[in-house]
């Protein structure tokens, strides 16, 4: 994988979770905010929903109880009793004690607004009065049960009220409705909104509502993320490529470099690290340059030099094995070279004159003055431990640091023996 590459993957990684650390963080702080601000909701409409809940109660008591025992409504009521037909309710004797009642019993109701009218249902006769700030009123004559009116009446509030929820609504409120569900059969479903318990909450719903918000925060945060983290790979992608520009060139001058190119210098406009390794880089060509040059000059002149000692090589070579003296040149008494008057003289090969010591040749004499040539008769020895008589002359030359001696061996036994 290219830097580059490496550069995008870990920046982009560090960045995507560094965004998502901050989106749970986010996400859990509102999350239990709202939780938090929607309880307080809760209970603070529970508690207002019955304390309005139990004054709309104790109102509607107070209103009937005042209808149950004004003697308007009971003349009434007996009057309705003795009726057999709705024309009754049109006399004008009884539709002015009706009138009459609505009128004076108004000044005594929390509201003023009524309305009058007979229903006739299957089971019996119904006069309903209207009052906004209670539900329909609803009084009839049942003829299968002849119980007080007062009675009746207590038994609307005590059991058949009841108080319904609508579905959602907006700014997380639900509207109540008070309904009047069995007032009088046949007429079931009477419903009027009362102003002091409108806003009655239900917890579930209000919690319904306040996670749908977390939700919608939720999927805006993890929308959020994607966007920024794809913005983030498209920066860096963007960065990643400038800064590894000037690595991508100085990689391509390094390239030539390697097939042997000193003679390129590395050109980057650059004053960071970068810039001052290529600097030293440029430093290292420049005198590599300097070195190859010299190093040119002197294989030129190792190669003429080779040709001349080879030539001389030749030459010597060739007066060294057609001399008539042996020659051998040790070092302390090393063998290091042989001709082959040598071998003749003595009777070894070159290997295993190689492997002798000069001492085992002839008898040493030391030599006082070193430098010069050193004059000598001795023994010397051939194979089979044969001896004859030899004139030695050694003398010493310097050779690469080295001084290496060279001996010259003469076979002197013809000369004894004349």
């Amino acid at each position: 994988m290219s830097i580059k590459n490496k550069l995008v993957l870990g920046y982009t990684t560090l960045g995507f979770f560094a965004i998502f650390i901050l989106c749970m963080y986010c996400y859990y702080n509102a999350k239990e905010a709202l939780l938090e601000e929607a309880l307080i909701h809760v209970v603070n409409i529970e508690a207002f929903q019955k304390k309005q809940s139990d004054a709309f109660l104790d109102d509607r008591r107070r209103d009937f109880k005042l209808i149950v025992e004004h003697n308007d409504l009971k003349n009434i009521y007996y009057s309705i009793k003795k009726s057999d037909t709705i024309l009754f309710v049109n006399d004008t004797i009884k539709m002015k004690l009706l009138n009459s009642f609505i009128s004076n019993f108004g000044n005594y109701l929390i509201s003023s607004t009524f309305y009058n009218g007979l229903i006739v249902s299957r089971n019996g006769k119904t006069i309903r009065f209207k009052i906004d700030s209670i539900n329909n009123i609803f009084i009839f004559q049942n003829e299968k049960n002849d119980d007080e009116l007062s009675q009746i009446l207590s038994s609307n509030i005590n059991k058949e009220d009841r108080i319904l929820t609508t579905n959602y609504a907006e700014e997380l409120f639900i509207y109540s409705k008070v309904e009047k569900s069995d007032s009088l059969e046949g007429f079931a479903g009477l419903i009027i909104n009362t102003n002091g318990i409108n806003r009655a909450f239900s917890n579930n719903q209000i919690y319904a509502k306040t996670f749908i918000i977390i939700k919608n925060i939720r999927n805006k945060l993890i929308l959020g993320s994607i966007v920024i983290v794809i913005f983030l790979f498209i920066f860096i992608y963007i960065i990643s490529g400038k800064n590894i520009s000037p690595l991508l060139k100085l990689k391509k001058n390094l390239d030539k470099i390697e097939k042997e190119d000193f003679y390129s210098q590395l050109e980057l406009n650059s004053n960071d690290e970068i810039g001052y390794v290529i600097k030293i880089i440029n430093k290292i060509l420049k005198e590599l340059n300097t070195k190859e040059v010299e190093i040119i000059d002197s294989k030129k002149n190792l190669l003429q030099l080779r040709n001349k000692l080879n030539e001389q090589s030749l030459k010597l070579s060739s007066l060294y094995e057609i001399s008539i003296d042996g020659i051998i040149l040790h070092d302390k008494g090393k063998i290091l070279l042989v001709n082959k008057t040598i071998e003749k003289m003595t009777g070894y090969t070159v290997e295993e004159l190689l492997n002798k010591k000069i001492n085992n040749l002839y008898f040493q004499k030391q030599q006082e003055d070193k430098g010069s040539l050193f004059f000598y008769e001795t023994i010397a020895l051939k194979k089979g431990n044969k001896s004859f008589p030899v004139e030695i002359i050694e003398t010493s030359i310097d050779f690469n640091n080295y001084t290496i001696m060279v001996t010259l061996v003469r076979n002197i036994e013809e000369r004894g023996r004349t």
